[in-house]
């Protein structure tokens, strides 16, 4: 083969490999400009899911007539809802970050700190149904009141939180004191029905 023939075939050769690798090149760059925009799509949706499942979320807790309280895994308030707010007199910005003991009588207090700390540190529960549980609760004022509480925990990135729904149980227990009151007196008319007869 002549020299300039030679050349020219290398030439060729060196030509179509560079067009060849940027033909590959634009493929890959193709497929990875795909590949992020998929990835980005994905990412979006998720997003938005994200978003719609936290807006559901959001109004449950906002719009639940029970009150709503969630602790972090450092005992404290991290979520108190609208109904909450009412059932202890205070608002939100008030008890967010702060101990659960702000919202209950003092008597309770070390007891309550006792028992959290054993349970985020071992998951022990001395208590052995965490649903409908009578207690009592404190409002901003001072002011005691008998609360009926369900508690739930969950687990989310390794961290957990418990959420009580606390219902204020004071009209329930003065209809009980009542009930009980006439029962006696009933009894007590009867008694004295019978010494008469």
């Amino acid at each position: 083969i002549p020299h300039h023939t030679a050349q020219a075939v290398n030439s060729m050769l060196l030509e179509w490999t560079l067009r060849a690798v940027i033909l590959a090149a634009c493929v890959i760059s193709v497929f990875l400009i795909r590949l992020f925009l998929t990835l980005l799509l994905r990412r979006r949706c998720a997003e938005e899911s994200l978003r719609a499942s936290e807006g559901k979320y959001r109004h449950i807790i906002e719009s639940a007539g029970e009150a709503i309280v969630t602790l972090d895994d450092h005992g404290l308030v991290c979520e108190f809802n609208p109904a909450a707010e009412t059932a202890f007199g205070c608002a939100k910005k008030e008890v967010l970050g702060k101990s659960l003991t702000a919202l209950m009588p003092e008597r309770f207090h070390q007891r309550h700190v006792e028992g959290l700390r054993r349970y985020l540190s071992t998951g022990e529960q001395r208590l052995p149904c965490w649903r409908n549980l009578e207690l009592e609760g404190r409002t901003k004022d001072g002011r005691e009141f008998p609360v009926e509480v369900s508690f739930s925990v969950r687990e989310v990135g390794g961290e957990k939180f418990i959420t009580g729904v606390l219902r204020d149980v004071t009209q329930r227990k003065a209809a009980e004191a009542a009930l009980a009151a006439a029962r006696l007196e009933l009894e007590a008319a009867l008694g004295r029905a019978k010494e008469l007869a």
